[in-house]
This record gives structure tokens, C-alpha cells and sequence, in this order.
């Protein structure tokens, strides 16, 4: 049997971030771009590479998925108007269809909340999971400013929050994190990216994100191929969690947290760092030196010119020689006027640190014959480290949180390991007492809400058997009425995947319950007197199992659940996630 590869292909991956430029390239192929910022259908901006760098970390976890960039940063803007964020969003859940869109990645948000937050995207974000299209957010770089939390887009219940490790799978120093609201991590220190000039590694959140995002797609194409249909987000996440690499040094002591208000707007998160333009002009020949001093270490370097065009040769070494520079992220160069004597280049040089540094320049014509065009060259920062001031908001928006100075970055305090739940003792099942039984007809219940079958009022307890069977009878729906009353609704079937769904007289889910195959499921709640469904769904439609369905009257309500702390402390395995997914199969591989 040949093995099935997994790689992301026919999936998308939507990426809502500062658009694209041509220095980084990626496996997936960009079959959609918009400006949401400027208005127009080229998202290319050769002021910013964090939407490339974005595009290319996801797409190296799903080499086989499509890419959509959709730019919401005006060029050489660093925040984005919520309205922008908003409309991308809703063109994302408009054609998920037709890009069998799996996943998002918001690399940017603002502030930060130990709650959840219901931001003015939450309706947005509603219905991107109500198609199974999940979204992964960054939790933030300001751990050591705000203490524990994350980002308010990050901290919506129907977003992914991605906090960060470094290379060694510890966390990240700078990570925001809440051992309630991240729901995973992934690597977001000295992460590798690679652009013309070669590789280079990259910090933030915004780069931990799309690991999660490519993965997401990876998965995704698996579940369709194996089960049938996409995993809902809080199935994806269980499975990550589940079968992931958990982190076992969380922090000894928790910084006091720091709430900020929401607002509209988004900042691109993991740009923090400050961009310095350095402008040359002039004709070049060998000998002439071009200096750069960078927070008081001079660099001296000596044009050399072949044959061919001095411009031309003279702003590429220049390039690579502020590239091979300590402490810088990327270089950009844009050329004005090429081809005449008022040729001249802007390079943006982007830290790879928070921190403010002092750039000056100089250059040396050396040419005894005397130079027609003379030489020139300056350094201004263009956008300072950190603290920059956002923007007046969006008409009728909150207003921005005051952005200040971070403090002093201090050594990550070593994390205790979290606490170990003591091992559960076996359930035994209380036996199966004979009640009466509602007699069922003898074709199955139907899978529309069209086609259910009814089992009128229901005063007292009530038990049913029925059966599922491969696509053909994955569904069964039925119809009851019932009185003001407090009821538990529960189905125990043997060793297979089941879903329970409650929805009301209009077809809207109110409750469901599930399990990963084997573990009952009940629904537990008090309904208002009316007419509800229940819908006994087959996960895994490849498979067939006998069930029983029990309504108990009057019940009180079990022992909930509760969530364990620190549940998202946890690295994915897309290879676990996809074995187990595949466990009752043979030659299940991704790639």
C-alpha cells in the first residue's frame, strides 16, 4: 500500500498581516493578494518584510498550501485601522469555499488581558470557526511589560492564542502567556528565515503563530482525507494538546498583570524593533569608502568597481556589507531614478532587538580625477524601537491604549514544573436499568432536521437504540418536546467517535458534547418548554456502531469538568496529530 503524504495541499492558508515583497520566497503558491489598507488589489510593500516572513514560516509547515495575502498596513505602517482588519476577515469568510480556506494568521493585535475578550471582531471570528477555519493569533512580546496574559484579539474563545518558545523549546523571555487563554506554543525565538541575502533568524510571537497555522492546514488535509471533513477548532486544539510536547517549566511566580483597554486597531506584532533609512547617491568608483558607525563601532568599507555600472555595483556591496552588520534583521534597498545622475538608493536596515541604537554614516570620494557627480549619503530613523504612538482611531472606536516604554528587560525567572493531576480512578458504569423504551420505526432517523424522527412529548425518562453507518447513515436526528425541566441527554455506544448536538426549534445549535472514540457523551441543562433536536452524529465516517441514546428527567447535574491550568503549555507534533487521527489505519505519513 502506497504511503499517504500530507503537506497541506488543497488547503489555504489566509495570511492578514502587512502584505508581501519579492526579497523572501516560499513554497506556496499566492493565488489571492488585497490592500485593505490602500484600496487595491497589490499588497506588495517594499517597506515591510513581516508579511513575508509571516507567509514563509507557515508555508514551510505546509509546503503544499496556498497562500493569501491580504495587507491591512498602509506601506510603512505599523498599525492597522480595525475597519481594515474587519473587512479582511469578512472577504476571508465570504470565499472560504472557494479557496478551501483552513486556516488565518492575525500576526499583530495590542494590549493585554487575562480575560476573554469579546472584541469587535468577535462576530467576524464566530463565523470563520463556525466553518471550521481557525484562527491563529499572536499572544504578544510584552511579557516583561504586562506580566500575565495575552493580546485581546489572542484571547477570544474563537481564536487560536500561540505563545512562544525558543529553540530549545523553553519559553520565550518576551512571550506573553496565560496559563488560562494560551491555547498552544511554538517556536517564535531565532526562528530562520531565509531572503536574498541568505538566512537569517527572526523573534516574536508574529513568527510562532504561523508555525500553527501551517500546521493547522498540514492536519486539515489529513482529517478530510481520513475522517471526511475538517476538525472544529476546540478538536484541533485538544489534539494538539493531546499529543504534543508539553512544556514542563512554566513560571515559579507569575508577574502582576497588566489589563488594557481594547481598541479598533491592530499593531504588527514582532516589529518592535527599530528601522533606520540610510540614503546613498552619487557616482562611485574603486577606492571610494562608505562609513557606518553603529552605537560607537565604525565600519569602513572600500568600493571596488568592475567593468559594467558603478550604481548598480556599488548599492549592492553596500547592502551586503549592512546585512553582515551585528544585531541587523534584514535590508531592504529601493533604487530612484536609476539610469540618470540623480540616481540614488533608500536601504532600510531593520534591528533585530527592542532597542534604540545610533547610526551615522560618511563616505570618502577617493577619485583624484574628480568626481562629475558627487558623493552623498545620510541615516534617518525612520520608526523608533517600541514605543511608537498609534494613530487616531477609527470614527465611533474606543480609544488606543497609551503605548509606553517597556522596562528593562530582565532573565526569564526559572519556571516551576506544573502540578501533576493525580491519576483518575476507573468509571465504572452504573448498570443499565430497563426503563420504558420509545419504540423506533423501523427505518433509520434521518439527517436532516426535515427528516427526524419524532418522539413527541417527552414526561419521563426515555431510551433509545439505534445505529450509524459509514456516509450513508452518519446522522441521526430527533424531535422532541418537553416541558420547564432540568435534563440530562447522554449516548453510550461502543468504542466508536460520537457527537452529541442539541439545537432549538430554529435549527440553532444551543449544546454539544464530544469525545475523541470510545468515551460517552451526554449534554446536561434546564430547557424551556418548546420543541428541541438531538442530532447523534458519526465523526468518523468510515466506521459503524450501535448506540444508545438516554434522556433522564429531572437529573442533576454531573460534576463538571475542570479545565486544568497551563493546558496550552504544550508544543504540537503534526506527525502524532495525524497517527492519531489515523490509528485504525494503514500508510497514513505527512511530509
Amino acid at each position: 500500500m502506497a504511503l499517504k503524504t500530507y503537506d497541506g495541499s488543497n488547503q489555504t492558508i489566509v495570511v492578514i498581516d502587512t502584505g508581501y515583497n519579492n526579497a523572501y520566497k516560499y513554497p506556496g503558491e499566492v493565488v489571492y493578494q488585497y490592500d485593505f489598507a490602500d484600496k487595491d488589489d497589490d499588497a506588495f510593500n517594499f517597506k515591510s518584510n513581516h508579511g513575508s516572513q509571516v507567509a514563509q514560516i507557515a508555508s514551510k509547515e505546509a509546503t503544499g498550501a496556498d497562500i493569501i495575502h491580504l495587507k491591512v498596513f498602509g506601506d510603512g505602517k505599523w498599525f492597522a485601522g480595525g475597519s481594515d482588519i474587519s473587512d479582511a476577515l469578512n472577504w476571508t469568510i465570504e470565499n472560504a469555499e472557494k479557496y478551501n480556506i483552513s486556516a488565518v494568521n492575525m500576526s499583530l493585535g495590542y494590549g493585554n488581558t487575562t480575560k476573554e475578550s469579546d472584541t469587535f471582531l468577535k462576530d467576524e471570528f464566530e463565523k470563520l470557526a463556525d466553518k471550521d477555519i481557525l484562527t491563529t493569533v499572536a499572544a504578544g512580546n510584552s511579557y516583561q511589560h504586562y506580566g500575565e496574559g495575552v493580546t485581546h484579539y489572542s484571547a477570544d474563545v474563537n481564536t487560536i492564542a500561540v505563545s512562544a518558545t525558543d529553540h530549545n523549546g523553553d519559553i520565550a523571555y518576551f512571550s506573553q502567556r496565560d496559563k488560562n487563554l494560551t491555547d498552544i506554543f511554538a517556536q517564535g525565538q531565532n526562528v530562520a528565515v531565509d531572503n536574498i541575502n541568505g538566512t537569517h533568524s527572526v523573534n516574536g510571537t508574529s513568527f510562532a503563530a504561523p508555525k500553527i497555522a501551517g500546521t493547522i492546514a498540514t492536519v486539515q488535509e489529513a482529517a478530510e482525507d481520513i475522517v471526511g471533513h475538517k476538525l472544529s477548532q476546540e478538536r484541533m486544539v485538544d489534539l494538539m494538546q493531546m499529543t504534543g510536547t508539553r512544556i514542563l517549566e512554566v513560571p515559579q511566580t507569575v508577574s502582576e498583570s497588566t489589563e488594557t483597554k481594547q481598541t479598533a486597531d491592530g499593531q504588527a506584532l514582532g516589529v518592535n524593533s527599530q528601522i533606520t533609512q540610510i540614503k546613498v547617491g552619487g557616482v562611485f568608483y574603486s577606492g571610494d569608502v562608505v562609513s557606518v558607525n553603529v552605537d560607537g563601532k565604525q565600519h569602513n568599507w572600500s568600493i571596488d568597481i568592475d567593468s559594467g555600472c558603478n550604481f548598480l555595483q556599488a548599492m549592492s556591496q553596500i547592502q551586503k556589507h549592512l546585512f553582515n552588520l551585528d544585531g541587523i534583521e534584514s535590508v531592504s534597498q529601493v533604487k530612484f531614478n536609476y539610469g540618470t545622475n540623480a540616481a540614488y538608493s533608500e536601504f532600510d536596515i531593520t534591528f533585530k532587538d527592542d532597542a534604540d541604537h545610533a547610526v551615522s554614516v560618511g563616505v570618502t570620494d577617493n577619485n583624484p580625477y574628480g568626481n562629475p557627480t558627487p558623493l552623498h549619503i545620510s541615516a534617518t530613523t525612520i520608526r523608533e524601537a517600541v514605543g511608537e504612538v498609534p494613530p487616531e482611531p477609527i470614527k465611533d472606536s474606543p480609544p488606543p491604549p497609551v503605548v509606553e516604554k517597556p522596562v528593562t528587560e530582565v532573565p526569564e525567572p526559572e519556571a516551576p514544573t506544573p502540578p501533576v493531576a493525580e491519576p483518575e480512578p476507573p468509571v465504572v458504569k452504573d448498570p443499565i436499568v430497563k426503563k420504558p423504551v420509545v419504540e423506533a420505526p423501523q427505518d433509520n432517523a434521518g439527517d436532516t432536521f426535515e427528516t427526524s424522527k419524532a418522539l413527541g412529548v417527552l414526561k419521563r425518562d426515555t431510551i433509545l437504540e439505534d445505529f450509524l453507518s459509514f456516509d450513508d447513515d452518519a446522522t441521526d436526528t430527533f424531535r422532541f418536546t418537553i416541558g420547564d425541566n432540568t435534563v440530562n441527554i447522554s449516548v453510550e455506544t461502543n468504542d466508536n467517535d460520537i457527537d452529541l448536538e442539541l439545537y432549538n426549534k430554529q435549527g440553532v445549535m444551543i449544546d454539544n458534547d464530544w469525545n475523541w472514540g470510545g468515551d460517552d457523551v451526554n449534554i446536561h441543562r434546564f430547557l424551556q418548554e418548546g420543541q428541541y433536536y438531538v442530532k447523534v452524529v458519526n465523526f468518523d465516517h468510515d466506521q459503524q456502531t450501535d448506540y444508545r441514546l438516554k434522556f433522564d428527567l429531572n437529573r442533576e447535574a454531573p460534576v463538571p469538568e475542570v479545565q486544568p491550568e497551563y493546558a496550552g503549555y504544550v508544543i504540537p507534533d503534526t506527525q502524532k496529530m495525524v497517527d492519531f487521527m489515523g490509528q485504525n489505519y494503514d500508510g497514513w505519513l505527512f511530509v
